[in-house]
């Protein structure tokens, strides 16, 4: 309860004393920092009586190996001396050195959070206020959280025994993406295991809470369009049937981590999300999506799902990888009032506000026309609004573009050889779509959309 009302009075500070920030700030973290410290050192207190134990049982069994009874009473000692020790560890603490060690990696972990982000604040202009608050009740709510761990501990522990390898999330990665700055791995590397299927989004633009949400719901979409992929390449499914299944699979999926850079040059963010889908979980929602909707369920969509794999060097992975990369382009090399207008017509291009993405996008492109970022959103948005000339026109460009950089984007050609596709210019969309398999071969939608458009063009 203490521990609660550290953090109540800390919030009341902020809010009564804004210009106080930082000091509040301190209030706040004081009790977590207090906490993962006790829980540091409890670790090593208890790992130190298991290790005494451990030589003592050692000894015990050696001299009961002797035939005198001054060596049987050596062991009763002894033997009393661990029951004491015992005893007293259970005593004092209230968990094993192995809890106290997820206690503190986990509390340590929040704490690096909790530090990159006041890093953050620092650096961040005053005037921003909806920002600064944003960011400051993330802060807050990661303290609360650190002082909550031990009692989510205790809740599960007489299932679990503890909190195990895997973190909070029962599987889900938890990264220590905020230790001195770093970013983390998974931002650049998809993380693999048995548990999940992983899935990043990534967004940037001035607006901090927009772009943390905008690169969430990024994270689901890929998420949508893979797991839609898999379902009509093992099941031959329609794509509207596998659509909605997919997106039934994915109401399970949980955040999983998170992070988000601050550039004080273009005053800008950049924010991923790492989303995970539990594997079994998945499979049986998969059946429970086809009992719900009387959908006949073939046995290889299943089996498909449950052996469904993210790859290193998959199509999505290549996607976020060469719009991190073009990003980082545009950023060095576009004025911040452009690059601001850019993310934001990409935000009203996300949010389907077509016809205002469109207008500052024409404007992005006239100002810098060697732009790919911009020629290819412009042409997604021209698609969206199924204009057919205009949008032939800026995907030309963006191919052209994207040829000239060596960029290999098999999202380009994917989207384009649908465009065509829905135009009936069956062959050339083949040609678009050959190009896309032949730079991600894993590319589901490109695989079944080709198939279609080689099957509707003839001999």
């Amino acid at each position: 309860m203490r521990y609660m009302l550290t953090i109540v009075l800390a919030g009341a500070l902020w809010a009564v004393c804004g210009g106080a920030l930082a000091d509040s700030l301190d209030v706040t973290v004081r009790e977590p920092m207090r906490l993962v410290a006790e829980w540091e050192a409890d670790r090593n207190y208890a790992l130190t009586i298991v290790a005494i134990v451990f030589i003592l049982g050692a000894l015990i069994a050696l001299i009961n190996a002797l035939p005198n009874d001054r060596a049987k009473l050596g062991a009763v000692v002894l033997g009393s001396a661990v029951t004491v020790l015992t005893g007293v560890a259970n005593l004092v603490f209230e968990f094993d050195h192995r809890q106290y060690k997820v206690l503190a990696r986990e509390g340590r972990s929040l704490l690096d959070e909790i530090e990159y982000k006041r890093g953050q604040l620092k650096e961040m202009p005053t005037e921003e206020k909806a920002n600064r608050s944003a960011l400051t009740e993330e802060i807050r709510r990661d303290a609360r959280t650190i002082v909550n761990l031990a009692q989510s501990l205790k809740e599960r522990s007489p299932k679990t025994g503890a909190l195990g390898p895997g973190g909070p999330s029962g599987g889900i990665i938890s990264t220590a993406w905020a230790q001195q700055g770093r970013v983390p791995a998974w931002t650049s590397a998809i993380p693999t295991d048995d548990a999940n299927l992983y899935f990043v989004g990534f967004a940037d633009g001035r607006d901090y809470q927009a772009v943390r949400k905008a690169s969430e719901q990024l994270a689901y979409d890929d998420a949508r369009a893979f797991l839609a992929g898999q379902l009509e390449s093992a099941g031959k499914a329609a794509s509207a049937e596998a659509a909605a299944a997919a997106g039934y699979l994915l109401e399970a999926a949980r955040v999983a981590d998170t992070y988000v850079a601050y550039d004080k040059t273009q005053n800008t963010y950049r924010a991923y999300t790492l989303l995970a889908l539990g594997r079994k979980l998945a499979g049986t929602d998969l059946q429970l999506f086809a009992a719900k909707n009387s959908v006949a369920l073939p046995p290889a969509q299943a089996q498909a799902l449950q052996a469904a794999a993210r790859k290193p060097d998959d199509y999505l992975a290549q996607r976020v990888q060469v719009y991190t990369n073009e990003s980082n382009k545009a950023q060095a090399a576009l004025p911040p009032a452009q690059y601001d207008q850019y993310t934001r017509a990409r935000k009203l291009r996300l949010e389907g506000k077509t016809e205002e993405a469109i207008a500052q996008l024409k404007d992005v492109v006239r100002l810098q026309p060697d732009f790919y970022l911009g020629w290819f959103n412009l042409a997604l948005a021209y698609d969206e609004r199924k204009d057919f000339v205009n949008g032939n026109s800026a995907y030309e460009r963006a191919i052209a573009l994207e040829s000239k950089g060596k960029l290999r984007d098999a999202s380009l050609y994917n989207s384009y050889g649908f465009f065509l596709f829905k135009q009936k210019k069956y062959r050339e969309a083949a040609g678009m779509l050959k190009t896309a398999l032949e730079l991600a071969p894993d590319h589901p939608k490109a695989r079944t959309t080709l198939a279609a458009a080689q099957a509707a063009a003839g001999p």
